[in-house]
């Protein structure tokens, strides 16, 4: 996390090399127009990349989605044939190895499902939030969860913590959430 006071200015080398280059070419039509069609190109290649990084989230997000239905009946049918005590000891061991693996199944389809989330909101990865809005949201979430524990939540702020940070405000949520409710 670092402290930031405004928005930070974009750290882009090649910006700044075209930038140079077109205060260089101010007098120099032929320089300045081919200027003009690298960055058309340039434009041109941000707009496929964009266009196929949102076909490829759709498609993860979609096959996620087709792969997750029949995998939970599996897992369903297995969860209920465990239970049938009828089951011979070696049919409920297979049971028990199809629940394993359709478990394991499932971990894999959530960690693409994520992975095609965070490919398609990436800009969230950088984004500024306020940190001590999500340490007010903290305590107001977990105080009467540890209250009813017997607890007495404490929150104290260090008077350095930076108002802002630049980092992934839902996942760090989720990461203290998990960690505080622990």
């Amino acid at each position: 996390m670092t402290r930031s006071t405004s928005s930070p200015a974009p750290v882009d080398p090649l910006h700044d090399e075209l930038t140079a280059l077109h205060r260089a070419s101010a007098d120099d039509p032929t320089l300045r127009a081919a200027l003009g069609r690298v960055e058309a190109g340039l434009q041109q290649a941000r707009l496929t990349a964009e266009s196929a990084r949102r076909t490829r989230v759709a498609f993860l997000a979609n096959m996620s989605h087709e792969l997750r239905t029949p995998l939970n009946a599996i897992l369903s049918f297995s969860q209920l044939l465990r239970q049938d005590r009828k089951l011979a000891p070696e049919q409920l061991t297979h049971v028990e190895i199809i629940q394993r693996s359709g478990e394991q199944l499932l971990t894999l389809i959530n960690d693409v499902l994520e992975l095609s989330r965070q490919d398609a909101d990436e800009s969230r990865a950088g984004a500024n939030f306020d940190l001590l809005q999500l340490v007010d949201d903290l305590e107001d979430m977990l105080y009467l969860r540890a209250e009813r524990r017997g607890l007495r939540l404490r929150v104290v702020r260090d008077p350095r913590l930076p108002r802002h940070c630049r980092a992934d405000g839902p996942k760090l949520r989720q990461l203290f959430l998990l960690l505080l409710g622990n």
